[in-house]
């Protein structure tokens, strides 16, 4: 061994002595003695981390001896990724295969004109070396693999060398990369032509191939597309910043054309060289799909100011390798409104800066890239499916404006922190985040428990709280505040606001004094009512109070809302998001006392806290209401009733007063037990507690009739709702009713119901029945309602003995007959059926004479437009008659004939019929 190492150390020795092998390092570059005798080196491949901006001099000095440096070693800077630029000297050359393969941070390299070969890739896989600049004039070796291995980049020589370099060999098989120095860079002016390309008349045929560099000003089209995309394969940065794009019916891809100022579809799709593009200053806001997509080169966009929504795959890098595509950072402007699906997937995207009012996150927005780190909108509602799947983000931040998180949308990233700001959890699906179990949820400190359980979120296994002041944040379901939970807080200087959406409701336990400060301070406040009965609610016991509530109502023109609200509101606080033009009116109850129509016109400067009105706007728009300084109290209410005395009761002492609370109400909570008319938006229906499971929905308005002895209306501050709350109590509500009307069928009960309804398609009315014996045939304010019709719908009463038309009529069996009347707002075919029977009963056709046992289902009838008081009556079972005549001599030269359900029929078949108002068998 010893003899070994002795050997060993004379060779290295006897080398060093006769100048070979020798390696040094100077300046942090290694180099190697190549020949003693002239005194040169290369620069080795002893190391491969290299970064930053390197000088390479011409020579150097070690042991007092200078080297002249003319060669680039082998591998000298292999996968140097860092590395972003190198300045070669005078002395070089060669430089040897693979030298710089896979520098991607280069952009450009010069090499001196004392260059005379390279060998195999040696600029190969340089992903962002865009320019190779050649100061020789004289073409020399090099590999065919050296330059152009993986996509184009433009090689610019001496101008006075391009032709030389063009039909060089070697050079010549790619001759179209290869520009000359002063032809590279082109600014022009041109106006669009109607038959060909003024790009290309600007510029010429024999140089199109040469530009690199393009600023464009004037008009563009179709023809000029498509020069920019076919003939110029070395083109790298377009400024169309001063340029006009304008209709064209000549298609520049498949079939489509380009349009006044717009950036239409597939504009630039796969351009094979296309580093830098600015659009466009003047355009119409929308940038259509796939503009720059598949564009392998594409580093950097600049998008103009007033860009309004950004099309599907707008950028979006399929069918390139990542490796190969270079979009890393790009700004969106703050006018753009929408980003469409994919616009930004399968690219190298690292950041982005997106528009504080982008609402939405669309379908694989940024699916498979490489972006890290992400901030949200603060308005943003929505993130969908696949949004972030398979980038690379470690942590992302939920804001408490976000409404749906799609399928997968975090699947597949390497999430570590994962921080959420909606109060309530988002309803997600298991495969959300796919990086759950091995990810942190940070939440705020009230919802704690909501989270834990909840589906999806349950996946994380570990959490940590935190208590951050909210500028925002909004409830689509219940959240309940209290010592316990904690309380939302603002910044020290301004309370939260907050958007409680339909459906949303927030309650504050626990009782406060007026005198002391809320639990809960909220700031602006929106209130949000959909129009069709789902609303937010706000629930406290004087324990939270908003600086500003708006009260925000979905209307549609033309039809009119019955409201009540639980404040004053000024009129001058009322507005239409849209600006319809609206009206509101009350009810005077002493003009329907004496007669009249009983609607006026408000003509004062407030609407009154839960006195009722009716609203209609000009167009669909959003009610905005505003109140400032509120406190929300569990107070119990009283509605006085005002009595107006008339000649006929059925007239006298209307009120119409509404919900005085900001939640949902039970009707059988009410301390109030006569019927109540309210509003489903076209007709009005006639309700009673004990008799009908109603919630009031917030701002509902409604008529009720002051009864002898009732001088209030009372409601229990205890008995606030939740939509939530009021949907889970009715349908326990409708269950305990069906299993009672089923132990009702049959029973000793002296009130017996039955609920009529008339059909025709999807349009129908009700009335109702209660045959009790404790009752009289008279009009009845306890028991009785009256009828308010309406116009152009169906409408379906019963008739009292002096014409009355009642809604709900409680009254005797007496004869056992109800006179039943209707208003037809068209002819057709009319349905009477029965939603609930307590006795059985019967629909008596004054017309046919037919006699149909509700039990058999619904009886449908024929009649022309209008209002029939004498065609229906409704027979008990106790009056129903059996069949009268039986003989077929009956049937013989019979005027009118009808079959059972009360249709004119042919009397040669044999059966039952109705022959002249009388049941008939014909044999």
């Amino acid at each position: 061994m010893k003899t070994l190492k002795l050997l060993l150390t004379s060779i290295l020795l006897l080398c060093s002595s006769i100048g070979y092998a020798l390696d040094f390092v100077v300046d942090g570059i290694n180099y190697r003695v190549t020949n003693d005798a002239a005194k040169t080196v290369e620069v080795t491949s002893s190391a491969n981390n290299y970064s930053g901006d390197i000088v390479i001099p011409e020579s150097v000095i070690y042991n007092d001896i200078t080297y002249n440096v003319t060669s680039i070693g082998t591998q000298a800077f292999l996968n140097c990724s860092s590395l972003t630029s190198i300045d070669l000297p005078a002395s070089l050359t060669s430089i040897g295969f693979s030298a710089f393969q896979r520098c991607s941070s280069l952009t450009s390299i010069e090499l001196p004109a004392s260059v005379t070969s390279i060998g195999s890739n040696a600029f190969g896989y340089c992903s962002n070396l865009d320019r190779i600049y050649l100061l020789g004039e004289t073409p020399f070796t090099y590999d065919s693999n050296a330059f152009i291995k993986d996509y184009e980049r433009a090689i610019i020589v001496p101008e006075s060398a391009v032709e030389t370099y063009h039909t060089a060999e070697g050079w010549c098989d790619i001759a179209k990369y290869i520009t000359g120095s002063e032809r590279m860079s082109q600014s022009i002016e041109v106006t669009a032509s109607n038959s060909g390309s003024s790009v290309r008349s600007a510029i010429g045929d024999e140089l199109l191939g040469s530009v690199v560099d393009l600023k464009i000003k004037g008009t563009i089209n179709s023809y000029d597309i498509i020069v920019l995309n076919q003939k110029m394969p070395i083109l790298q940065n377009l400024d169309l910043s001063e340029a006009q794009i304008v209709a064209c019916d000549y298609p520049y891809y498949r079939t489509y054309c380009t349009e006044d100022n717009k950036l239409g579809d597939y504009l630039f799709y796969k351009h094979p060289s296309l580093r830098s593009v600015r659009f466009p200053k003047e355009m119409n806001g929308l940038m259509g799909n796939a503009v720059l997509a598949s564009c392998f080169c594409l580093k950097s966009v600049v998008l103009p100011e007033g860009l309004v929504s950004i099309g599907q795959k707008a950028f979006a890098g399929q069918d390139i390798p990542l490796e190969r595509n270079k979009l890393k950072y790009i700004e969106i402007p703050n006018s753009v409104k929408s980003i469409g699906s994919s616009a930004f997937s399968d690219t190298s995207l690292e950041e982005i800066v997106l528009p504080k009012d982008l609402i939405e996150i669309s379908t694989s927005l940024f699916a498979s890239t490489n972006l890290k780190r992400i901030l949200l909108p603060p308005n943003l509602t929505k993130i969908g499916n696949y949004a972030f799947q398979s980038s690379k983000l470690t942590e992302i931040r939920l804001p408490s404006s976000l409404k749906s998180i799609g399928s997968a949308a975090f699947s597949n990233c390497p999430l570590q922190k994962v921080y959420t700001y909606t109060i309530l959890p988002l309803s997600i699906s298991d495969g959300t985040f796919g990086n759950a179990a091995n990810a942190e949820l940070y939440l705020p400190e009230t919802s704690s428990e909501n989270y834990y359980f909840a589906a999806g979120w349950n996946g994380f296994l570990s959490h940590t709280t935190f208590n951050e002041p909210y500028e925002y944040f909004y409830l689509a379901g219940d959240k309940v505040l209290n010592d316990n939970t904690g309380y939302i807080e603002g910044d020290g200087e301004n309370n939260p606001d907050a958007d409680i959406n339909p459906g949303g409701g927030i309650i504050v336990e626990g009782e406060q004094a007026d005198s002391e400060e809320p639990n809960q301070s909220l700031g602006d406040v929106n209130v949000e009512h959909d129009g069709a009965g789902n609303a937010g609610s706000i629930i406290g016991d004087n324990n939270i109070s908003a600086d500003n509530l708006n009260i925000k109502i979905n209307v549609k023109g033309g039809k009119w809302y019955f409201f009540a609200f639980p404040f004053d509101i000024k009129m001058d606080k009322i507005s239409m998001e849209n600006g319809s033009r609206y009206v509101w009116r009350y009810y005077d109850g002493e003009e329907r006392a004496n007669g009249k129509t009983g609607w006026k016109d408000v003509n004062g400067n407030k609407l009154n806290a839960a006195q009722g009105y009716i609203f209609q706007c000009s167009a669909n728009d959003v009610l905005v209401l505003n109140i400032e300084d509120v406190r929300f109290k569990k107070e119990d209410k009283y509605n006085e009733l005002v009595a107006h005395m008339s000649d006929n009761l059925k007239d006298a002492s209307w009120n119409f007063m509404g919900n005085p609370y900001l939640s949902y109400y039970d009707l059988n909570d009410m301390g109030y037990s006569a019927p109540v008319t309210v509003w489903d938006g076209s007709k009005y229906v006639a309700i009673r507690p004990g008799d009908d499971d109603y919630h009031f929905t917030p701002y509902e308005a409604f008529f009720v009739q002051k009864p002898e002895g009732t001088n209030s209306v009372g409601f229990d501050g205890d008995q606030q709702m939740t939509q939530t709350q009021s949907t889970e109590k009715k349908e326990k509500q409708m269950a305990a009713r069906k299993m009672m009307v089923k132990q009702m069928a049959g029973s000793d009960n002296p009130r017996k119901l039955i609920n009529l309804t008339l059909s025709c398609g999807e349009e129908n009315d009700g009335t109702r029945i209660v045959f009790n014996n404790a009752q009289s045939m008279a009009y009845e304010t306890m028991c009785d309602a009256a009828k308010f019709e309406s116009q152009g719908v169906i409408q379906f009463f019963t008739i009292g003995t002096s014409n009355e038309r009642y809604a709900i009529n409680e009254r005797p069996v007496d004869n056992g007959i109800v006179n039943v009347g209707y208003t037809a707002p068209a002819a057709g075919e009319y349905t009477i059926s029965a939603a609930r029977m307590d006795t059985p009963v019967f629909v008596k056709d004054m017309k046919t004479g037919a006699l149909h046992d509700l039990r058999q289902g619904g009886y449908t009838f024929s009649t022309e437009a209008g209002t029939y008081a004498q065609r229906i009556q409704i027979w008990t079972e106790g009056t129903a008659t059996g069949i009268g005549r039986v003989n077929a001599e009956q049937a013989t030269g019979a005027e009118k004939v009808y079959d059972m359900s009360g249709r004119a029929a042919n009397k040669d078949a044999k059966g039952v019929y109705i022959i002249n108002g009388e049941k008939t068998l014909v044999k």
